[in-house]
């Protein structure tokens, strides 16, 4: 065999393996999102249900992805007190509550967070779900969900950017082909 032959077969192995997400670079599956117009008036905003670092990851992404809205998030301090005193994540709010809510900061809407962590095999397994709620109308506005598999792990930015690009992505009916497992954002690099 030719050295030019075992080149390539090395290269085309090497290429196998980035793609099949073996090298530990996560492989993302962003599941059907759900937005409404309303969701664009959501400017001043809270968030609940993750963990600390998780959420200000969140935070700096959303805001950053939805940078012509102008956001801005309300102390996660302020609301907590509310949130224990209610069970706010059965979506059972009553127009009381809201009332409070609207009060506490002038808040327009909540993004419910929920992050889990399970293993499956050797395989680490992370979902990220995301449900927006608009404080006036009481009403569901935007929902995404984000699964992240790798040996190591996702990191949170690359989750937390996922499911706000696919919310957008959606609000502005902008549909995106869906990223081979393992492959980066090659867009910005003039690749498709």
């Amino acid at each position: 065999m030719s050295f030019h032959r075992v080149g390539l077969l090395l290269f085309a192995a090497a290429c196998a393996v980035a793609a099949s997400g073996c090298l530990g670079q996560p492989s993302y599956r962003v599941e059907p999102v759900y937005t409404r117009p309303e969701l664009k008036s959501c400017q001043r905003m809270a968030v609940t249900g993750l963990s600390g670092e998780m959420e200000q990851i969140l935070m700096g992404t959303y805001a950053r992805t939805f940078r012509d809205q102008a956001i801005v998030f309300v102390e996660r301090e302020r609301v907590k007190d509310l949130f224990a005193e209610k069970d706010l994540l059965t979506g059972d709010i009553d127009s009381d509550t809201r009332e409070q809510i609207k009060k506490l900061g002038a808040v327009q809407g909540i993004i419910f967070g929920y992050y889990k962590e399970t293993r499956q095999d050797d395989q680490k397994v992370e979902t990220l779900r995301l449900r927006i709620l608009d404080v006036e109308s009481g009403d569901i506005v935007g929902s995404a969900i984000v699964h992240a598999k790798s040996k190591e792990g996702a990191n949170a930015a690359g989750m937390t950017q996922r499911a706000a690009e696919a919310l957008r992505n959606h609000l502005l009916g902008i549909s995106r082909k869906p990223q081979r497992p393992g492959m980066r954002n090659t867009r910005r690099y003039g690749m498709q």
